[in-house]
């Protein structure tokens, strides 16, 4: 993954959350946190730009009053962005992934990102596969996450066979309308290429 302004910026207010976290005596890699959205896009494809981080937190040694906390103490991060100028970043504290479709075993196939977070970090951040991240965007199917999709399954390793299975796995538990067509619209999509 290439490092870009945006990139930097994400990875600084996830270290800026694992300081606080820190501070209150959470023990070393008790929170996982799971990068969605745009950013998780920028991470793979450096194209996307947006000013919200979407996050699902994973933790067993933390209360959630305690993580809300920390979130809530966090202020926005500015960051000079050379092709869009002043940019700010700020968690969005409405993000969940139960709104969206996502195979149930993404975690497993997540990676974790390391730059520039002690060993010792409360926080540790992660980044689903393109695959699964694509599966998350078919809910909506806007024209940003129809060409999110696209970009994600151009990423070296990412597999549309794979996309297709999980996807098709993940929309039988979906809470919302039926997915077969979106999932064959963007299969449609990516054979016109």
């Amino acid at each position: 993954m290439k490092r870009t302004p945006l990139g930097s910026a994400i990875l600084r207010l996830f270290g800026d959350l694992g300081e606080r976290l820190a501070e209150r005596y959470v023990p070393a890699d008790a929170v996982r946190a799971y990068l969605f959205g745009g950013c998780a896009v920028h991470q793979y494809a450096s194209a996307r730009v947006t000013s919200d981080v979407d996050v699902e937190f994973d933790y067993q040694l933390l209360h959630r009053g305690d993580l809300d906390l920390a979130l809530r103490e966090l202020p926005f991060l500015e960051y000079d962005d050379p092709e869009h100028g002043s940019s700010q970043l700020v968690y969005d504290r409405r993000f969940n992934t139960t709104l969206c479709p996502l195979q149930e075993d993404y975690r497993e196939r997540a990676r974790r990102l390391d730059d520039g977070f002690a060993l010792d970090s409360p926080l540790s951040v992660w980044i689903p596969c393109p695959e699964d991240l694509a599966i998350t965007k078919l809910g909506r199917l806007a024209p940003l996450d129809i060409d999110d999709i696209l970009l994600l399954l151009e990423q070296p390793g990412a597999s549309v066979e794979r996309f297709e299975q999980l996807a098709r796995e993940a929309i039988r538990y979906y809470v919302g309308p039926d997915l077969g067509s979106h999932i064959d619209y963007i299969k449609k999509k990516w054979s016109a290429r």
